[in-house]
C-alpha cells in the first residue's frame, strides 16, 4: 500500500533509486513526518545524497550506538508499500526461508 496510515503501518519498502543491496527488507518505521520516513538502520544503509542520519545536535557529533546503529530519514519518494506488522512478519519469513533452502542446497546450513 502507498498511503501511509499512521495506525495500521509500522513497517516500509524502499525502492533504493540505485538499487543498493539490502534495501529489499521492510524497515521498521521510526516516524514519518511526511517528506521523510524516519528507519532504524545502521552505518552499512548509509552512502547516499538523499539520506540524512538523525544526529543529536552538534558540528562534530555522531548518533550511532556501540553496534553503528542509527535512525536514517529516507525520503517517502522512495517508498514502494507501507506493511502492517503481520505483512512483515511474512515477509521476512519467506525471505527466511529463501535463504534457508539456498543454503541447504548449496551445502551450506547442513
Amino acid at each position: 500500500m502507498k498511503l501511509y496510515i499512521k495506525y495500521e503501518h509500522t513497517h516500509v519498502l524502499f525502492n533504493h533509486p540505485d538499487k543498493a543491496d539490502g534495501w529489499d527488507t521492510p524497515f521498521d518505521i521510526v516516524l514519518h513526518t511526511g517528506k521523510h520516513v524516519w528507519i532504524s538502520a545502521n552505518y552499512a544503509y548509509q552512502g547516499h545524497a538523499d539520506l540524512i542520519q538523525v544526529g543529536i545536535g552538534g558540528p562534530t557529533s555522531t548518533a550511532y550506538d556501540e553496534d553503528g546503529n542509527c535512525i536514517l530519514a529516507v525520503p517517502v519518494e522512495w517508498c514502494a508499500e507501507y506493511l502492517t506488522p503481520e505483512d512483515a512478519e511474512q515477509i521476512e519469513m519467506a525471505r527466511a526461508a529463501d535463504e534457508d533452502a539456498y543454503g541447504n542446497w548449496h551445502g551450506r546450513n547442513v
